[in-house]
């Protein structure tokens, strides 16, 4: 049967060549045939393209590629009746694996949970079902923030390699393309306007253009972290304005530097009661993180561009997005705000993330 095979297809290829001379039978393709398809070519070329110039290859970059490249054809995609879903993050595990990448660390410091986090936990709850009876604290006045490293560019401490690379470089990883945003929410699942902290050390480092949310608080330090002076401008701006004279409790990460003396005045003269998080525990006991819609715009973007420079007639391998920290600046500001509005309109996430932590029915009153 094998031989006949051969012979047959010998027999096929041989009688449309020109020559009539055959030197070999050409190999069949293994495997099933790739779901994505045409388009496939051309993310390989983007992908070895960005790899080659040492770019940050991830999920998130190999989706917004696809997805750009699939919607010169969108008939492709499983939202216009298509077969590809580019939302499931199983296709992008899979493709990648397929071509040889695998999953690398990037070098930084291990987080470490105390080995006694029960126990400075219950202490921790306890301490706030206390104060909040004691008082007779509200909901809505039981307040949280955290500041939160958000990048302009999402690039994690994880990228993807191919597989026998024993160094890996992530470029990203340092703060240079990172802002700094302090999230305050109460208890019952209201948002206060956020403090955004931009590197620089005048209002020139803002973004230029931004019409920015009602109340939020925009300013700037060395380097785009917290100081005693940014977040004395944080409570003047932001804190103090939303609080009422009772008694207030706000939960929030340990300030001991000298630095942060004058704004732990200013909270003691607002009649703002205050209860740390204890070190180490911010992964356990801060109640949210909205990075994830923010991930979710750039994507967008990301694919966007790709788009249009494919529409534009570009050979794939020298489409390009404009990832300028000029560029995407006030890009940034814009989803920042949008993330901020998605979670705002979410009060039953918000609350969640509350109960999550303990801290929801430990401050309730009795």
């Amino acid at each position: 049967t094998t031989v006949l095979s051969i012979r047959n297809s010998y027999k096929t290829i041989a009688g449309s060549s020109t020559t009539g001379i055959l030197n070999e039978l050409p190999k069949k393709q293994q495997g099933q045939p790739s779901l994505f398809g045409k388009h496939e070519d051309e993310t390989d070329k983007y992908i070895s393209s960005l790899h080659s110039a040492s770019g940050v290859v991830n999920y998130r970059i190999l989706t917004a590629v696809a997805t750009g490249i699939s919607h010169i054809d969108w008939g492709t995609l499983v939202q216009y009746e298509g077969h590809v879903d580019l939302s499931n993050r199983s296709w992008a595990e899979s493709y990648l694996c397929c071509k040889g990448y695998v999953k690398c660390k990037g070098t930084m410091a291990a987080w470490k949970i105390p080995e006694d986090l029960a126990v400075q936990k219950e202490n921790f709850l306890e301490h706030i079902s206390a104060t909040v009876n004691e008082h007779k604290i509200p909901s809505e006045l039981v307040l949280n923030f955290d500041q939160s490293g958000i990048k302009t560019v999402p690039i994690s401490s994880w990228t993807l390699e191919l597989e026998g690379t024993r160094q890996v470089a992530i470029s990203g990883l340092e703060d240079k393309w990172e802002i700094t945003g302090v999230l305050g929410y109460t208890l019952s699942g209201q948002m206060l306007p956020t403090h955004v902290l931009y590197q620089g050390k005048t209002d020139q480092c803002h973004p230029k253009g931004v019409k920015w949310e009602k109340g939020w608080d925009i300013f700037h330090t060395d380097n785009h972290w917290s100081t005693g002076e940014s977040m004395v401008h944080y409570a003047i701006n932001v804190l103090i304005p939303y609080i009422s004279k009772q008694r207030n409790l706000a939960i929030f990460d340990i300030f001991k530097a000298p630095q942060f003396e004058d704004f732990l005045q200013l909270l003691d003269n607002a009649n703002l009661k205050q209860i740390f998080v204890p070190g180490n525990c911010t992964e356990e006991l801060q109640p949210l993180d909205f990075s994830n819609n923010l991930r979710d715009c750039f994507v967008q973007y990301h694919a966007n561009k790709i788009q249009a420079e494919l529409k534009a007639k570009k050979v794939v391998e020298e489409c390009k997005a404009d990832l300028k920290l000029s560029t995407l600046k006030p890009i940034h500001a814009q989803w920042v705000m949008n993330a901020y509005k998605k979670l705002a309109q979410r009060r039953d996430i918000i609350i969640l993330s509350w109960s999550k932590t303990g801290i929801k029915p430990a401050a309730k009153t009795s």
